[in-house]
């Protein structure tokens, strides 16, 4: 039978790539890990790493046993938390993902909401790019990921959030009867691989030359009224640090995005997720949204 130190072996260096690294990330020799690998491989009938590969290449069997390898990690690291919490040691944590452009005026709503209704755990949270927090939700860094949808991931449970506005922000606003409006506008977009920045360009038709390595609405809007043009805006984004007359809203199609949550149908945390997502469909919900025109960031 492989072991739980085996197992952790495994996962580590499955996500070093690298013997020397995942042995100082495990805290031990780099002999110790790799002859408790190769006992692990000698239990399992298989090579998991393709050796003569650099980086180092998981083979066909360790992408079947991933699955497995990663749920009893999740299994142990959830009975240590409970009998820390069961002891007063500690409290529960479920740790949350959320990309930057839904970070910005969630996190500070969820902590008040929160605030009363979580006293029996703890609420966890990190900002990643979509494709970055679906990859933690695989590996089970991450408990809940919070995401501009679509999304499909067989392995995952998809929930649907609420459904956002998404408007325009002007440096000299005007009324727009269609999105070709813009055409004659200089359009400031986020970096490349942000779903907003996507839906922008497929909402618009728009590609820019502007090279901002982030993810901040505020440097957009800062850009907008230094230098003109325009960019895109949620309508949920704190609004107190821009000129909201320069906020322009198109009526018809009304451009939105979806937020959902994705999050494992096996997570040991299933029932403050399902807590949480509750609390933010009362606070997000929006009337006549199934009008709108959902883009998609993909």
């Amino acid at each position: 039978m492989v072991s739980i130190v085996q197992i952790q072996y495994i996962l580590t260096l499955f996500e070093e790539r690298h013997f020397q690294r995942a042995a100082e990330k495990c805290f031990v020799t780099q002999p110790t890990l790799s002859v408790q690998i190769q006992k692990a491989e000698q239990v399992l009938g298989g090579r998991l790493f393709d050796r003569d590969r650099s980086p180092l290449e998981p083979t066909a069997l360790m992408r079947k046993l991933l699955p497995v390898f990663l749920q009893l990690q999740q299994d142990m690291s959830q009975l240590d938390q409970l009998i820390k919490t069961d002891k007063k040691i500690a409290r529960e944590e479920l740790k949350i993902g959320i990309i930057p452009t839904i970070a910005h005026y969630l996190i500070p709503d969820l902590f008040g909401l929160m605030q009363e209704d979580s006293q029996n755990y703890q609420l966890v949270f990190e900002e990643h790019r979509t494709d970055d927090l679906l990859e933690l939700l695989k590996l089970r860094k991450i408990d809940l990921a919070i995401l501009s949808g679509p999304i499909e991931v067989p392995e995952f449970r998809v929930q649907k959030l609420f459904s956002e506005e998404i408007a325009f922000y002007m440096k000299n606003p005007r009324p727009l009867e269609k999105v070709s409006d813009l055409q004659d506008e200089l359009p400031w977009l986020l970096i490349k691989g942000n779903c907003l920045r996507a839906q922008m360009e497929n909402l618009c038709a728009v590609d820019s030359a502007w090279n901002y390595q982030g993810s901040s609405i505020d440097v957009l809007t800062r850009m907008v009224d230094r230098y003109g043009g325009y960019t895109v805006i949620p309508m949920n984004y704190p609004k107190d640090h821009i000129d909201q007359n320069k906020i322009v809203r198109l009526k018809q199609p009304v451009p939105a995005r979806s937020i959902v949550a994705a999050f494992h149908p096996r997570s040991y945390h299933l029932e403050h997720i399902n807590e949480l997502m509750k609390i933010i469909q009362m606070n997000y919900a929006t009337k006549n949204a199934e009008d709108w025109m959902h883009l998609n960031w993909q």
